[in-house]
């Protein structure tokens, strides 16, 4: 049995709730179309923004910024495996910036989550030549945090944020 919170509209908590673990796991799978419909996913970093969009970064010579060209509708996931939960959003990716001090800014917010203990740990796709840097922005059209979390009982939690 799962118990289901549909929200109308974002109130703070559901906000809060959103913000809070995608700041504190940006570390995220995105799930897209490549030609003829063929299903992909890649690791990439994301974050929000004051209307929760995430935004993330590529470059342009790898299979996700193709793929998104032809079809920009994408599937987001991340996971915290301590807390057992798991953020879900769907919605329309859209290239905001081909400008490489706004991926900086990006790789600066996920530094802020402490994913490595390495101190010279820089985000994998620096070492990417694939192209030129491409910073795009999801337009979420539905969101959701589902918890797992409770040893003592066999109910997952579901929060809908957004849809």
């Amino acid at each position: 049995m799962c118990r289901i919170l549909i929200l109308v509209s974002i109130n703070t908590e559901s906000f809060d709730l959103a913000t809070e673990f995608i700041a504190s796991h940006p570390l995220a799978v995105l799930s897209i179309n490549q030609k003829h419909h063929a299903p992909y996913s890649a690791a990439v970093f994301i974050t929000s923004d004051e209307s929760l969009n995430l935004s993330f970064v590529t470059k342009t010579e790898t299979t996700k910024y193709s793929a998104i060209c032809i079809d920009n509708r994408v599937t987001v996931t991340s996971y915290d495996l301590d807390e057992q939960q798991m953020l879900q959003a769907n919605g329309k990716a859209t290239e905001i910036s081909n400008d490489a001090g706004l991926a900086k800014d990006l790789f600066d917010q996920v530094a802020k989550a402490k994913l490595t203990k390495d101190p010279n740990w820089i985000p994998p796709i620096v070492k990417l030549q694939a192209g030129e840097y491409a910073v795009f922005k999801i337009g979420i059209e539905w969101m959701r945090i589902v918890s797992f979390s409770s040893s003592l009982s066999n109910e997952a939690s579901f929060t809908q944020i957004i849809g």
